[in-house]
This record gives structure tokens, sequence and C-alpha cells, in this order.
């Protein structure tokens, strides 16, 4: 196979470093982008609605893989991080009169921030204290502050939000508003990818697999922790943002806690520490729920009328969730992109056992 050459060839660090090591790797990227651009015209509505959903979930995983799967720091405060963002580009587009050019990029950094301050006690904790340290933020921010403040937030009572417009486009369409989500993930992508192959990408990982270590060779630890929150947090917060746009409604209730273990769910499923993996780990997590209602409707034609099966489409999701957690720990801990990689081995090896 031509596309795969025998032997490594690298002669300069730049190459080495490559995003793109290979002719087939770069013309199979364009003519996938190429299917992602075509994709909503050959899809339902229902679909491309799913379709905007996992675009989002990317970029919020994206986020937490950066600080859980590369920086080592265990996070419960994602969601919240997602509301404020969510809330600033609200606030500033209903009650400030701001673009979509203002508001984004503001969602960010306002969620920067907040990470930042609830990232502050990962100098002196670690592990399930630093979980307990930001599982506070989330109560406090998505559980009280969000609800409290409702002169601000709207509270209880929600806040609606108009989608924007852009170079004359209305993102009424949800066909439209995906390329704008497509935009956003392709963007995150690459500069997550990028940023794992500079000083501070590189200092995440040190810190990840050994602080004590890290220390000692002079890395900077509470400047790289609180890099790497602001750096999730920002992720976070451009999530929020689009959710906010794409649903047009903001309620405290969609920023909760388990909004921050679905997100720790998709890193785990897709692989931490991998870009590749939050994209399968946001994907299988969107999608997990329409498999739980495609087997509520199968038994729903199996069991008798008389038998409410429908009542138990609930327990059945949280049961599927909880259940592909365990499994994915337990036969795979490294997620769907271990599969993917050995799928994709057994695939070139073939017929060559090794």
């Amino acid at each position: 196979m031509s596309h795969l050459p025998c032997g490594n060839f690298k002669r300069s660090y730049s190459e080495d470093e490559g995003i793109f090591p290979t002719k087939f790797l770069k013309v199979a990227t364009i003519v996938f982008f190429g299917l992602l651009i075509g994709l909503p015209w050959l899809l339902s509505d229902y679909l491309v609605y799913l379709a905007i959903l996992i675009l989002i979930a990317v970029v919020g995983a994206l986020g937490m893989n950066i600080i859980t799967g590369y920086a080592g720091q265990i996070s419960l405060g994602h969601g919240a991080f997602i509301g404020v963002g969510a809330y600033t580009c609200g606030i500033l587009a209903t009650k400030a009169g701001m673009p979509f050019w203002v508001t984004l990029p503001a969602a960010g950094v306002m969620a920067a921030i907040a990470g930042v301050i609830f990232g502050l006690p990962s100098l002196r904790l670690k592990g399930l204290y630093l979980a307990m340290a930001t599982l506070a933020a989330q109560l406090f921010l998505a559980d009280y502050l969000f609800i409290r403040l409702d002169w601000l937030t709207g509270g209880a009572a929600a806040m609606l939000v108009d989608r924007p417009d852009i170079f004359g486009f209305q993102l009424s369409d949800d066909r439209h508003f995906y390329y704008l989500a497509l935009f956003i993930i392709v963007a995150a992508v690459f500069f997550t990818i990028n940023l794992f192959r500079t000083k501070t990408g590189r200092a995440f990982v040190a810190i990840r697999d050994r602080d004590l270590a890290a220390g000692l060779i002079g890395i900077n630890l509470f400047r790289y922790k609180l890099i790497a929150f602001a750096i999730s947090s920002f992720y976070a917060g451009v999530a929020g943002a689009l959710m906010a746009y794409f649903w047009t409604v903001i309620s405290p209730e969609a920023f909760g806690l388990t909004v921050s273990i679905q997100y720790l769910a998709m890193i785990i499923v897709g692989g931490l520490g991998s870009v590749r993996g939050s994209v399968f780990g946001a994907i299988f997590i969107i999608l997990l729920p329409q498999v739980a209602k495609s087997l509520i409707q199968v038994l729903a034609s199996i069991v008798p009328p008389a038998i409410p099966i429908g009542n138990i489409f609930p327990a059945l999701e949280l049961v599927l969730f909880g259940l592909v957690i365990i499994l994915f720990l337990i036969l795979e801990p490294e997620g769907l992109n271990r599969m993917w990689r050995n799928l994709r081995a057994s695939i070139t090896l073939w017929p060559f056992p090794y």
C-alpha cells in the first residue's frame, strides 16, 4: 500500500511532528471534510439536529480532555463552566445587543476566568480532593448563582436568546447553524492537536504522568495547572455559547451535575488524552439515548400493550449510561480510540499476524 511507507523517512523535526505524515492522510482528510460539508443536505431535519448536538459536545469534550486526559486534573465543574459561557453569551446578546463575534469569545473568556478561580486549589489538591473542589464550583454556580441572580440570568424562568446573523445569513435554519458549529469544531480540533506539540502541552502531559518529577525538572506546576483550567474552561464557555444560540433558551437545570458527568463519560468512553477519543466519545454519548429509545420501541412491539413499557425509558437510559462506563473501564480503559487503532492496525497488517 503506497500510503503506508515502510521505514522511517523523516529527515527533520518538522516532518516528524507533521499532522499529515502521508499523502493518503491528506487526501483522506480532504474527502472527509467534503463529506461533512455536504452532510446536512443528505440528512433529515432531526438527524441534522443530532449532528449539531454532537458538534457542540465535541467542543466541550475537547476541553474536558485537556484538563483531565492531558493535564491529569479531575474536574466535576465542567457543566457549570459551560453554563457560565451560555449565560455570558445570553446577557451580552440580549441586554447589551452585542454581535456574535463579541459574545462567543467573551463567553470563552468569562468561563476561563471562572475556571482559573476555581482551579486555584489545584496546587495543593489532587485526585478525589480536587474533584470535590471542582464539585463545589459546580454546585455554587449552577445550583445557586444562576438561580439567585434572577435579575441578570432570568433565574428559574430561563433566558431567551435569538440566533445571530453572520454575514447576512440568519441562522434560524439548523443547516446554516450546522456550518457555524462545524467551523468552530475544526478550529478547536486543530488548536488542540497543535497545543500538544508545544512546550505548554508537553508540560501538561508531564504534570499528568508525574507532577513531582515535572516540578523537579523546572516546570511551574501552579502556572501550568491554571493554564490547563483556563484553556479547558474556555472550550466549555464556547460550547455554552453555541448551546445558547442553538437552543435559544438558557435555564439553570441545563448545566447541572449530570452534564459534568456526561462530559466525563465522553472522554472515558472515547479515550483519555486523545483528540480523536473526544470526538468518538461525544458521538457515542449523544447517540446513546437514541439507542435506548430504539430499544424501547422494539420492546413495545413485543410485550403486551397492557404493560407500560414506555415508562421505563428514563431508567433504561441511565442503566445503559452506567453500564457503558463500567464496561469500558473494565474491558477497554483506553476507550474507543484504542479500539479504532487496533482495528486500523489489523486492516493494515492483514493477512500477517505481526
